[in-house]
């Protein structure tokens, strides 16, 4: 009885000790992701911004050649 008491006992702190574990692994991620959620939106932002100014120019570069015929 008491060597399966003592069997018990580790199972329950295997179990919490995987708990714990993953809970911080669950943390890491979540922080993971909102870091990958940031770059991302910094990434279309700038893409946006690339795309908004080469349509400008694109712009100005067909009224240039307009104008000079």
């Amino acid at each position: 009885m008491e060597a399966e008491n003592q069997d018990l006992c580790n199972d329950l702190k295997s179990v919490q000790m995987a708990k714990t574990e993953s809970e911080r692994k669950r943390k890491q991620v979540e922080q993971q992701l909102q870091e990958a959620t940031i770059k991302l939106q910094e990434t279309e932002r700038s893409r946006s911004e690339g795309a908004d100014k080469s349509s400008k120019l694109s712009v100005s570069l067909l009224k240039h050649e307009h104008d000079k015929m």
